[in-house]
């Protein structure tokens, strides 16, 4: 019995439908996996932003070391100029971000670093504490009303006021005293609570690539897949690829909800053309 001639034409036109049916089949799988790899890179930054949060005693020792270096000087005003250079010079320690120096009557008279450089210097520290903070010392003995202890704490709330990175730093405050044993004022430095801040973890950029990278690979696919899945059902692939590219998951809810059926191979390479 004579066999159908299958003329080469013919096989090179079947060839990239069998393609596209076996990358509809395929994409989904790939839309999963990067979604998964983008979960992991996730849930790794994530566990390694908790770790940083973790207050560490080798940067608490170094906070601590420069303030008692400053206290030990003894400064005649806080806003001495030598005593500022040392309070410079401590901002530079290991993991110290930034450095407040209050005089007696707590006025803020410098302020650098990172979390500081917001602070409006020349304002007091009870204008510059929260209202919490204040809140609190109405709430509190008559022991709490000593002048140094209330502007400790008012100066104290000034520092951590900033509280959009509390989360990674921690603070501390000294008072300052003179020879004689008079209030001279008060300093304060903001510290890493871990090491690792500032200098992120082979893990933790890792998981940024494998977050960024999966997140990537999913939202590639979603669109590719509606432009292939749409060509044969006679919709307008290249309108819903675009739109599933911008709505991702929502646009490809709408596809599936209004796609047509599958034409003939011939109908939907008329609607093409």
């Amino acid at each position: 019995m004579a066999q159908p001639e299958v003329h080469a034409d013919e096989l090179r036109a079947d060839r990239p439908l069998g393609l596209h049916a076996s990358a509809r089949r395929v994409l989904p799988l790939v839309a999963a996996v990067g979604m998964a790899i983008s979960l992991a890179g996730l849930l790794t930054t994530t566990a390694e932003r908790k770790r940083v949060r973790v207050g560490s005693d080798e940067t608490k020792a170094s906070a601590e070391s420069a303030l008692e270096g400053l206290v030990a000087m003894y400064p005649p005003a806080a806003d001495d100029r030598a005593f500022l250079a040392a309070v410079d010079r401590a901002r530079h320690a290991p993991h110290v971000a930034g450095a407040w120096c209050f005089r007696a009557d707590g006025r803020l008279v410098w302020a650098q670093g990172s979390t500081a450089m917001s602070t409006p210097v020349g304002r007091t520290a009870d204008e510059l504490a929260t209202g919490e903070a204040r809140r609190l010392l109405e709430t509190m003995g008559a022991e709490w009303q000593d002048p140094e202890k209330r502007l400790a704490l008012l100066a104290a709330s000034a520092i951590a006021s900033e509280g959009e990175h509390n989360d990674i730093y921690r603070h501390a405050l000294r008072t300052l005293h003179d020879r004689e044993g008079r209030l001279t004022g008060f300093v304060g430095l903001v510290y890493h609570a871990s090491p690792s801040v500032g200098t992120p973890s082979a893990i933790y950029l890792t998981g940024l690539a494998l977050l960024l990278a999966g997140l990537a690979v999913y939202w590639i696919a979603i669109p590719i897949w509606v432009l292939l899945d749409a060509r044969p059902r006679a919709e307008r692939a290249f309108v819903w690829a675009t739109f599933a590219a911008m709505g991702n998951l929502v646009a490809l809810a709408a596809y599936l909800l209004t796609r047509g059926p599958h034409l003939p191979t011939s109908a939907s390479d008329t609607s093409r053309a």
